[in-house]
């Protein structure tokens, strides 16, 4: 239905609603204004090549790849001259090794969690000392990494989290340092919370060596010579002669005429 028929009806609808509504001035007013609105419609040219909000999304979106095309071949290119070697971090400068959790910009619960993990070797303390920062730790030091893993989600912000574990290290350091007051030499350092993960390694016998090759590659052949010799002595073993024999033997059986009803009458068919 084109746009000049749509005029159309709505016209007739509009003069038939004018004839119920006679009675009221203000209705028969409205009326004729819309007549003219209809009028000035229906003389208006319509651009038949307009598109639809439909198609105004698809242009758009057409037009947004695109300028990611245009970036990706002239923009990206140029990122290689900020392109800097790696350098693997100074544990000496900083111990502290920080993680954080990104949603790329969508707010999360959890993207305000920091976890902070350190090596009790790298903070260079005496041995009294890094003992002591062991038994402070408690379950959260790890004998098998050797490690203290520290993480806070408490306040709302990455800054404030890691403003707090900051905070918490130093404290540890500064009690572990002084052992004049109580170095915790009566007391044990607690690893029942750490359970060793069984490690199975290769056993070096099971490698493949070019002896263990050619013992093998030896004990295939024997294997192959022994079911020839075996298939030679008794065919009956063989099992593709058999099915072969089999299908010969199908092929050659006489199909006997099976009697089935047909209708009310009976007729033989092979």
């Amino acid at each position: 239905m084109t746009v000049q028929n749509e005029i159309r009806q709505c016209r007739s609808f509009h003069q038939h609603a004018t004839r119920l509504a006679a009675s009221s001035p203000h209705a028969v007013s409205d009326a004729l204004s819309f007549d003219d609105m209809l009028e000035d419609a229906a003389d208006e040219e319509i651009d038949v090549a307009e598109l639809s909000s439909t198609g105004y999304a698809e242009l758009e979106q057409h037009q947004e790849m695109r300028e990611l095309m245009r970036l990706a071949a002239w923009e990206m290119p140029l990122l290689s001259r900020l392109a800097k070697p790696f350098e693997p971090p100074n544990l000496a400068a900083s111990p502290l090794r920080w993680r954080y959790t990104t949603y790329f910009g969508d707010p999360h619960p959890a993207s305000r969690k920091v976890v902070v993990e350190f090596r009790v070797s790298d903070l260079k303390l005496e041995p009294k000392a890094a003992l002591k920062l062991k038994k402070l730790a408690g379950v959260r030091y790890n004998p098998g990494t050797k490690s203290v893993r520290l993480g806070s989600d408490s306040f709302d912000t990455q800054a404030r989290n890691k403003r707090f574990l900051a905070d918490t290290i130093e404290k540890l350091v500064r009690e572990a340092n002084d052992t004049s007051t109580d170095s915790f030499k009566d007391i044990a350092l607690d690893r029942r919370h750490f359970k060793q993960k069984s490690q199975h390694t290769f056993p070096h016998s099971w490698k493949m060596t070019e002896e263990r090759r050619a013992q093998l590659e030896t004990k295939r052949l024997r294997t192959a010579v022994y079911h020839a010799n075996r298939i030679e002595q008794n065919p009956d073993t063989d099992g593709l002669k058999v099915i072969e024999a089999e299908l010969e033997q199908q092929s050659l059986r006489i199909v006997e005429p099976v009697t089935v009803a047909k209708g009310r009458g009976f007729q033989k068919s092979s």
